[in-house]
């Protein structure tokens, strides 16, 4: 017999135990306990309750066979951080078991570096893939400059004031990426993550008037430049190229030793932007997804 748990203090280091095997299904499983015991108490608690371990019970006995690590990130929408099942056999069925969880979500987001086995899972599961990218980094030890017209200026997006201001232009930004809409609940629930960073958050402005917006968060003690864009009539003008070097100053001014980022491998012109500003590759992801509509 076979069932999903949650995670507890009580079976935290047979969790521990399977997890040495977390980069097996793919490289890209995000790394539970390097979070985790760098975490308070609180956090912790937090944590735990985004796990779930399938077990094997055989007579008296638990054996744990996998996990499922996710986040929610709106009341629609969840992703998996980390998923895997160290058994060879039934992977459907336990896979399938993991992420029931789920269901319930419109939308379910996986990045993984694709492999023979998880390819075969996840599109039996109905999971596709939906995107390839690229994930660049870079060093960040010397200020670095763009030119800019005088009526370039930048603000830091303040909460409880500019959260209908920011969802709006993201939604301007990619209305054409195949994203789905924000809402202001989801700019909300962004800022009280542990990963927002206050000084981070910008919009880059035209007399005054925001026509993109980029943002800082930080992740294992390294900043990540994230929801980063320019409305469609103001690209292709330089004005990206001053945003992410402002971003960049930023993350220098905090004392980051690295900034990385993710880029659409179809995104050519985005793709130069960061090569052009010391950007090297460091891996290549798919997001895979899966919605009550497949």
């Amino acid at each position: 017999m076979y069932k999903s748990i949650s995670l507890t203090l009580k079976n935290i280091n047979k969790f521990r135990k399977i997890f040495q095997f977390n980069t097996n299904f793919s490289l890209s499983n995000k790394d539970f306990f390097q979070l985790y015991d760098n975490s308070n108490i609180i956090q912790r608690i937090f944590l735990r309750k985004n796990v779930n371990l399938l077990i094997e019970k055989e007579k008296e006995k638990n054996n744990y066979i996998g996990y499922i690590w996710f986040e929610k990130h709106n009341k629609h929408h969840s992703s998996i951080n980390s998923i895997n099942v160290i058994q060879d056999n039934n992977l459907i069925y336990y896979y399938e078991t993991l992420i029931n969880p789920l269901k319930n979500d419109s939308l379910i987001t996986y990045e993984c570096e694709d492999n023979e086995v998880n390819i075969d899972i996840l599109s039996k599961l109905g999971f596709k893939r939906a995107k390839g990218f690229i994930e660049l980094e870079t060093q960040c030890t010397e200020y670095v400059t763009a030119s800019a017209p005088n009526n370039i200026t930048f603000s830091i997006v303040e909460k409880d004031k500019d959260e209908k201001a920011r969802c709006l232009l993201q939604n301007e930004i990619f209305n054409n990426d195949n994203r789905i809409p924000i809402n202001i609940e989801d700019i909300y629930y962004d800022e009280a993550q542990e990963y927002y960073f206050d000084k981070g958050a910008i919009f880059i402005e035209l007399g005054g008037i925001p026509i993109g917006y980029g943002q800082i968060i930080v992740e294992d003690k390294v900043a990540i430049i994230v929801n980063f864009g320019i409305v469609r009539k103001y690209r292709k003008e330089g004005y990206g190229k001053v945003l992410l070097c402002y971003l960049l100053n930023i993350a220098r001014d905090n004392e980051f030793s690295k900034v990385s980022l993710k880029v659409d491998s179809n995104n050519v012109d985005a793709f130069k932007l960061y090569r052009s500003l010391g950007f090297n590759i460091k891996r290549e992801l798919y997001t895979w997804q899966k919605t009550k509509f497949q």
